[in-house]
């Protein structure tokens, strides 16, 4: 499984090939693969899971706020993009600009929903 990496002094991910037991205390406190993990370009994902602290129903997503994801994600063309959420971080309308990613699909603990672009 590919797992991302925060590169430092860029705001495209990396992401690399690891076990869950392979992941390592990283930037901002979070588990990652090593920097020297076998590395696999965003164009050869077919999936990728975005966390976020709040998504809409046009596929919005409200994250932490330095863009990591929409800057790795930018190409349209890339691999579908599903919202991991509890169902209460669903909400009417998540604020969003031009260079924001939406993703396709929004999975809770009560089901996954499309999402219907604006």
């Amino acid at each position: 499984m590919a797992y991302p990496r925060v590169v430092p002094g860029s705001l495209v991910l990396g992401f690399h090939l690891a076990t869950p037991a392979e992941l390592v205390p990283g930037a901002f406190g979070l588990h990652e693969p090593r920097a020297d993990a076998p590395a696999v370009a965003v164009g050869a994902l077919a999936l990728v899971c975005l966390p976020g602290l709040g998504f809409d129903a046009t596929g919005a997503r409200l994250g932490s706020g330095r863009g990591y994801y929409d800057a790795t994600l930018a190409d349209a063309a890339g691999p579908v993009r599903v919202g991991l959420a509890f169902s209460c971080q669903l909400v009417a309308r998540v604020p969003s600009a031009a260079h924001d990613v939406p993703v396709h699909h929004i999975l809770t603990e009560a089901g996954a929903r499309s999402a219907s672009p604006r």
